[in-house]
This record gives structure tokens, C-alpha cells and sequence, in this order.
């Protein structure tokens, strides 16, 4: 299917307003290590570009590519190899989903009172098209994607998202659910918006965050609508919640 550039999702926060509705509650959805896990690509394009040999494991073991070269002789190369790879498609194509997270997301977007309003995404924003190609190949809903812009560096992600986040928490007349596996902004939306009953967080145990997760003992609390969950318990995290959520 090629999809041409007048079909593209809106990729702005304005054009988000378009999906918002008073009669359905609202998710957010990250995409990488949450649906998609590029973590094999990432470790074959670095490990070529570098000459060093790894795994996908010592990935995971790290929480992050980052985390796995900081503190070595590499770490400066790497963040610019990473830099670029980042603006790659190829990086972005033939990518294979988390576990469980297609059936999952398509059971979100059945659900009569639940509507997927977007992905957000730390991606850069020239790497759009990649993106809904994989989307569309995955047979994934095709919401509105909102990728990082070009001029939010990497390693502001997290304030940018956060921006994003407040942004759309004050044009929704609704609640909004959040699903993302970053550590450090979930556990920042948490601290934001702890005394916020229109948010619900949803920090994701993939394949980066689990073990962070687990050192960190960071465990689920109802009360302040932030949930540690999988693909197989997000679904029903999600419906149970939203039989209290009502029109601000």
C-alpha cells in the first residue's frame, strides 16, 4: 500500500485536536521498545559501525544503547553513529513487534469507550514516512504520529513528550492514558501530574524498562492511576479503569 502524502496521519498537536471527542477516553502510545523493539537493528547497524561485538541482551542488561557505551572509550563515537542512525529509515524498517502488543493495541482500539488519539514518539520527525510504512505493514491502527521535531535534540525527548503530554491533557475534555516504557518520563509524569485524576500512566515492562523496573521496585499504585503492566495486562487495565472515568 503507498500511502501518499496528502492520506499521512496529522503529525501536530493541533491536529490532534481533530481526534478529540467528549464521549471517548483518550490513549497515547509509544512506539519504540512499547510496540515496535528496534533493538535488533540497533545492535547490528552499531556493532558494524563500531567494530564491537555485542548483544541484544547486553542491550537490555544496560536499559539502554546509551547506558551500554557510557563510561567507555566508544561512548563519544557512538553518540554520533547514533545520531545519524536515528535519521535513518533503514533503521526503522523491518522492525519486529513486542510480544503480545498487536493484539493488545487492537483490542484498545475496539473498545467502545477507549480511542488510540495518537502515537508519540521520541523518532525524529524525517523518519515519518519509515514509520507509517511499518504501521501500516503491522497492520497497526493508523492514528495521528507525533515524532520528535527537528529542532528538540534527542536528549531532550522527555521535556518534549512532557510538553506534548500537558498540551493535550488541556485540550481533552476526557481522560487521557498514556502508555510509554521510558523511565525517566513516566516516573516524571507521575511526579507532574500525581494530584491529576484526568491522567492515567501506564509504564510499560518491554524490554528496555523491565529490568529498571524490578532494581528500581517501582510497583503499581491504583490511587494515583499509575500502573506497571505488560501487553497482557494492559488491556484489562485499561477497561477496568475506564468504567470511572468520566467528562471533566
Amino acid at each position: 500500500m503507498v500511502i501518499k502524502s496528502s492520506d499521512k496521519p496529522i503529525n501536530s498537536i493541533h491536529g490532534l485536536r481533530k481526534g478529540l471527542t467528549t464521549s471517548l477516553n483518550h490513549i497515547l502510545i509509544d512506539l519504540d521498545e512499547t510496540i515496535f523493539n528496534p533493538l535488533y537493528n540497533w545492535q547490528l547497524f552499531v556493532q558494524e559501525a563500531l567494530s564491537v561485538h555485542f548483544t541484544v541482551k547486553d542491550i537490555e542488561m544496560a536499559g539502554s544503547m546509551d547506558n551500554y557505551f557510557l563510561n567507555t572509550p566508544l561512548y563519544d563515537e557512538f553518540v554520533l553513529v547514533a545520531e545519524k542512525l536515528r535519521k535513518n529509515d533503514t533503521l526503522y524498517k523491518n522492525v519486529p513487534l513486542v510480544d503480545g502488543a498487536l493484539a493488545a493495541v487492537k483490542q484498545l482500539n475496539r473498545h467502545s469507550k477507549l480511542k488510540i488519539l495518537g502515537y508519540l514518539s521520541a523518532r525524529p520527525l524525517g523518519v515519518l514516512d519509515a514509520t507509517i510504512e511499518e504501521i501500516t505493514n503491522h497492520n497497526l491502527p493508523l492514528v495521528p504520529i507525533i515524532l520528535r521535531n527537528n529542532e528538540t535534540n534527542f536528549y531532550s525527548s522527555v521535556e518534549w513528550k512532557i510538553q506534548v503530554v500537558t498540551q493535550v491533557l488541556d485540550l481533552c475534555e476526557t481522560k487521557l492514558i498514556i502508555i510509554d516504557d521510558n523511565h525517566e518520563f513516566m516516573t516524571s509524569l507521575r511526579s507532574k501530574f500525581a494530584h491529576n485524576k484526568d491522567i492515567i500512566c501506564i509504564y510499560f515492562k518491554g524490554p528496555l524498562s523491565n529490568r529498571t523496573i524490578g532494581k528500581n521496585e517501582i510497583l503499581s499504585n491504583e490511587n494515583e492511576n499509575f500502573f506497571i503492566a505488560d501487553w497482557t495486562e494492559i488491556p484489562a487495565i485499561c477497561f477496568n479503569t475506564v468504567q470511572s472515568l468520566q467528562v471533566k
